[in-house]
């Protein structure tokens, strides 16, 4: 009995989110990431043995 509970209101969750959450869900998968600047150089870590190596 609490599985088709959890499963009703899971389905419930699911349904609601889809109806309302349309706007949000477009937002966080369409929208424009900033453009990286040009001078950034990524900071590469190297670790060896637990200890960590500065290069």
């Amino acid at each position: 009995m609490r599985i088709l509970i959890a499963f009703i209101a899971g389905a419930t969750l699911i349904i609601l989110w889809h109806i309302l959450g349309w706007p949000w869900i477009g937002w966080l998968f369409t929208r424009i990431l900033p453009e990286t600047p040009t001078d950034w150089a990524g900071k590469d870590r190297t670790w060896i043995k637990g200890v960590l190596q500065d290069a």
